[in-house]
């Protein structure tokens, strides 16, 4: 997995280079998860 935080964008790719989660500038949390298949993406907003 490869994570990237550029100006307040950030964004979760896979070992492929496939795009898993990408947030917009604010104050939020990626979370990524892999199953056997697959990952999951989710964006957390903070406060």
């Amino acid at each position: 997995m490869l994570m990237a935080n550029a100006r307040g964008n950030s964004a979760l790719w896979d070992e492929y280079g496939r795009l898993i989660v990408r947030a917009d500038r604010g104050s939020l949390l990626l979370v990524a998860q892999r199953s056997s298949q697959s990952w999951q993406g989710d964006i957390i907003p903070l406060r």
